[in-house]
């Protein structure tokens, strides 16, 4: 649902989704959602 609001709003490319720390998830619990945003070029170097 996230997703869709976003794509709503900007023009997105979307990377592989990922795990986030544990740390974090114990912190806030299963239902953590996060999201990076950059420009494209900060991205390049990830496969």
């Amino acid at each position: 649902m996230l997703h869709e609001q976003i794509d709503q709003r900007y023009d997105c490319t979307w990377l592989p989704e990922g795990p986030m720390s544990l740390v974090l998830g114990g912190h806030t619990g299963p239902s953590m959602v996060g999201i990076a945003y950059a420009s494209l070029d900060v991205f390049s170097d990830i496969p």
